[in-house]
């Protein structure tokens, strides 16, 4: 099920610089903005059915347990969509209880279920403050909700509270000015799952949050009309989770912006005329991910006053056509990722001075690292194929010999004989996942895989 992080469950100072490693503080998604009372969703599986109560009897579990079940609870358990009997059932065809899905929200109450069987809805969808989960029977491929052009798809804009879930739907032909085409939420609590954005008109983004709490799951955002200064993913206030999020910004300026908490995992944020991933006075940590950006696969900065705002990054491939990661007044934490750009593999200013990067490849730059006079630690680094390694920074190569990904920048798994093969900081937290020494780079530590 989906856990929250309450307001106490970490304590203040729960990533000091390298007091406990990045790795740790990411697996948390903890940052110092979540250790208040903002709800940091964290999907450690499903939240479908929330369902607390334990199996004593011995009917099969087909719908949420009444008092004695000792049968596997598979009303609550899994990715897919719940296996107990909705509430309200929607299909075009007429053979459920409404033949559109908006009507079916309408009489709803919050804390019920509306299965939708597959068709294509012409429809807008507004959830009406309610707090409803609402599925497609057979996931996205088959269940599409079509706008018409006429506006946002799905709008989650009246105070909708947890237990709110949208999932298995293509939404598609949604049109916005400031608002998202495909999903807007504002104030509200949303997961959702298994959802493809395609196809929309001319917006400046495709999925809009304000001061709401959006956790993703396996969503997509591709072929869309981002107008110019847009984004793929806006996320203002709150918070945003996010695990196999693949966002395109077409046309626009940004795969992702964000000024919240984001935690990221296993996603690909891509956008050829600008940013993959803009974090503006945000924190931010990015697991397991690529982001590439024509001009910098991720840019993040906060005020000049107080280097405290958090970016950690691991195990992740970020790329850009001048800059890789460009950081300024911020505290970094760079571990085990490979890092490219025309100008500069990682730019970095005014940091907070214990900053670190750690078994990371910097490279196919001007200068692998660009810095200030200000401090950033660099040990077990790699560097490989820049004009130098090091501008206005200090930082010395472990290793400088063709790295021998299987393909760069496609697949960076190391190859037989790779020189950052066990290459890494000897110290044991950061071994590999099967206890032998690190290897530099996007594959090695403990949270590779």
């Amino acid at each position: 099920m989906t856990r929250r992080v309450p307001a106490l469950a970490c304590p203040a100072l729960a990533c000091p610089a390298l007091a406990c490693p990045a790795l740790a503080c990411l697996a948390l998604a903890c940052f110092s903005l979540g250790c208040r009372a903002t709800k940091i969703m964290l999907d450690t599986g499903v939240v479908l059915g929330d369902d607390s109560e334990a199996d004593t009897d011995s009917a099969p579990d087909s719908a949420p347990d009444s008092a004695d079940d000792s049968s596997p609870d598979t009303g609550d358990t899994g990715d897919g969509p719940p296996l107990y009997i909705p509430d309200i059932t929607v299909d075009c065809t007429g053979a459920a209880d409404y033949t559109e899905i908006q009507p079916a929200i309408e009489a709803a109450r919050s804390g019920d279920v509306i299965a939708v069987a597959p068709c294509v809805y012409h429809e807008r969808l507004d959830l009406l403050g309610k707090s409803v989960e609402i599925y497609g029977t057979d996931g996205s491929a088959t269940t599409i909700v079509h706008a018409d052009f006429g506006g946002t798809v799905l709008s989650v804009v009246s105070g909708e509270g947890d237990g709110t879930l949208f999932q298995g739907f293509t939404l598609t032909g949604g049109v916005s000015g400031d608002a998202g085409a495909g999903i807007t939420v504002f104030q509200s609590v949303l997961n959702v799952k298994d959802v493809l954005i395609t196809g929309c008109g001319e917006s400046y983004s495709m999925i809009a949050a304000e001061t709401a709490w959006l956790d993703m799951t396996d969503v997509t955002i591709a072929d869309n009309r981002i107008a110019g200064g847009g984004s793929a993913v806006m996320s203002h206030s709150g918070s945003l989770t996010a695990l196999r999020l693949t966002a395109d910004c077409g046309s626009g300026s940004y795969g992702l912006y964000e000024h919240n908490a984001t935690h990221i995992d296993e996603s690909t944020l891509t956008c050829a005329g600008g940013y993959g991933f803009y974090s503006h006075h945000g924190e931010l940590s990015v697991l397991r991910s690529t982001l590439t950006g024509g001009i910098a696969g991720l840019f993040t900065e906060d005020e000049d006053d107080s280097p405290s705002e958090q970016a950690l990054i691991t195990n992740s491939a970020i790329g850009g056509g001048l800059v890789g990661v460009d950081v300024r007044y911020v505290h970094v934490e760079l571990t085990n990722s490979v890092i490219w750009g025309s100008e500069a593999a990682l730019s970095y200013l005014a940091v907070d001075p214990s900053s670190a990067a750690v078994n990371t490849v910097f490279m196919d730059a001007a200068c692998g690292v660009s810095g200030d006079a200000g401090a950033f630690r660099i040990s077990s680094a790699a560097f490989f194929g820049n004009a130098a390694d090091a501008c206005g920074a200090t930082a010395t190569a472990v290793v400088s010999d063709d790295p021998l990904f299987v393909s760069f920048p496609d697949d960076l798994t190391l190859m037989a004989g790779s020189p950052l093969i066990d290459a890494g900081i000897s110290t044991a937290t950061y071994n590999d996942d099967d206890g032998t020494r690190n290897d530099i780079g996007r594959w090695g530590g403990p949270l590779a895989e």
